[in-house]
């Protein structure tokens, strides 16, 4: 089909529209409609790959490269686990100039019955796959890992760094560091822009066996040292010198008991305090139900879970939960900074059914049909009064995430598992508070300027929503 021809069909007056466009003589806008209105009418047959490059390069030029590479990055992040990919193989290099292949993951499996295994990992994200794999299969295995990752100003490498590490964090074994070429004279990061892993065996009988690894493209080069050269401590001496500039990376709580909790909400409240917060959760938070229907939802719910409310002791903490929740409220209110809260329309609705929050205290029962109708009113009514208070409902074009996420302006993500998906299992009881500063801000960037401006509904959606949803359980209550 000629140039002339294809603007007809699309409406144009003339090819020179077309001509321009093809040119990238134009904007942004101009060129996307162009796009999607030769997609409609069919004009060329798009393989699946040639549609995902068109669309890669469209939004190259909508953000630039960089910025898309990071929002491709955390779209993965976000939206699916980190996928088990096939094993890397490793070859050994012996003292006896025997060299044979094996998977990284023979390794540790051969030993991780002995007394203990340390191991010091740099960078090698291509490994970490298996090292998960590994943990998960040995939970009470007695192994440290010491991970130091090396970033710069690429955001689509850090996120993809915590991506891969995500599954890790959540592991005690696991201690994630990070350096930034801006706090160091090599900004190439010097020993730290390698890919390396050390292990040290301390065996039953006291001996140890040590192993340095370089892990190349599709390759772990592992040299067997020698008993008495202490390559390992080695390491440490020179990883030692990086610790003015090394920043941990994260940290994992349990969340097994009240008293868990109880440190959790003292935490968030701390965070919270005076920072604006973006959300993007399986439904409605906990801060943003009135005081007493959490306070009665907890206590009868610690009754159905065999707790003994006569107990002054039970009662003393949930009277301290509950102090500290409604500090956290009155900061929710009172502040002037935003916080935003992004779900998905089905999020919501099941959280009008069922009365369940996709993060739900093991002590906690389902809110009532009359509480469910009050908190979707008070969320209502909080959105005309509050300039600061917003919930975005997502475009039905945005897949499901996987997690609960929590990110504080210039500050840390808490993540947390939804109730209803395995994929994470890690996760299962527990909150994962990352403070990697990068990441940080590409996650916050992100929320911003891309979920908030391209990916959700307009506000109306969200208030003719509450309105239906309070509407059905107004009739449920009759």
């Amino acid at each position: 089909m000629s140039l002339s021809a294809t603007a007809q069909m699309l409406g144009y007056k003339s090819k020179t529209t077309a001509h321009r466009i093809l040119n990238d003589q134009t904007n942004y806008d101009t060129i996307e409609r162009f796009y999607h209105a030769i997609l409609e009418q069919e004009i060329c047959d798009f393989s699946r790959d040639e549609k995902a490059a068109l669309e890669t390069a469209l939004d190259m030029r909508r953000v630039g490269a960089e910025v898309s590479r990071a929002n491709d990055a955390m779209w993965s992040f976000i939206q699916r686990p980190t996928e088990e990919k096939k094993e890397i193989p490793a070859v050994g290099h012996f003292l006896d100039g025997r060299h044979a292949a094996f998977p990284v993951s023979e390794v540790l499996r051969f030993y991780m019955g002995e007394k203990k295994i340390h191991a010091i990992i740099i960078n090698s994200r291509t490994i970490l796959p298996t090292i998960t794999k590994c943990l998960r299969e040995m939970p009470t295995a007695n192994m440290v890992i010491d991970h130091y990752v090396f970033v710069n100003d690429d955001a689509s490498r850090t996120v993809e760094y915590m991506h891969a590490t995500l599954p890790l964090m959540c592991d005690r074994r696991y201690r994630g560091y990070s350096v930034h070429s801006e706090d160091l004279n090599d900004r190439t990061g010097g020993v730290l822009g390698g890919d390396w892993i050390i292990i040290d065996v301390e065996m039953h009988e006291g001996r140890h066996i040590r192993w340095q690894g370089a892990v190349l493209p599709g390759v772990v080069h592992a040299l067997s040292v020698s008993t008495e050269c202490d390559v390992f401590s080695f390491w440490q001496r020179i990883l030692d010198a990086y610790l003015p500039v090394t920043r941990p990376v994260h940290l994992m709580e349990p969340l097994l008991s009240i008293e868990d909790y109880i440190r959790m909400v003292e935490n968030a409240m701390k965070m919270e305090a005076d920072r604006g917060i973006y959300r993007w959760r399986g439904d409605i938070g906990f801060d943003f139900v009135p005081i007493p229907l959490q306070r009665a939802a907890v206590v009868e719910g610690c009754v159905q879970a065999g707790m003994d409310i006569s107990d002054a002791a039970v009662m003393e903490k949930i009277d301290r939960l509950y102090a500290i929740q409604k500090q956290r409220y009155e900061n929710l209110t009172g502040k002037k900074k935003s916080t935003h809260c992004i779900i998905s329309e089905d999020s919501l609705r099941r959280f009008a059914q069922t009365g369940i929050h996709s993060d739900q205290p093991f002590f906690m029962r389902a809110y009532t049909v009359a509480e469910r109708r009050q908190i979707l009113e008070h969320i209502r009514d909080r959105l005309k009064e509050d300039p600061y208070f917003e919930v975005h409902i997502l475009k039905e074009s945005v897949p499901p995430m996987m997690l609960n996420i929590c990110c504080y302006e210039g500050d840390g993500v808490v993540f947390t598992r939804l109730e209803d998906d395995d994929s994470q299992q890690e996760m299962r009881r527990g909150e994962l508070l990352v403070t990697q500063h990068q990441f940080v801000q590409a996650l916050y960037d992100f929320l911003r300027k891309e979920i908030l401006t391209r990916w959700v509904l307009p506000a109306q959606s969200t208030q003719d929503l509450l309105k239906e949803l309070i509407k059905e359980l107004e009739e449920q209550e009759k």
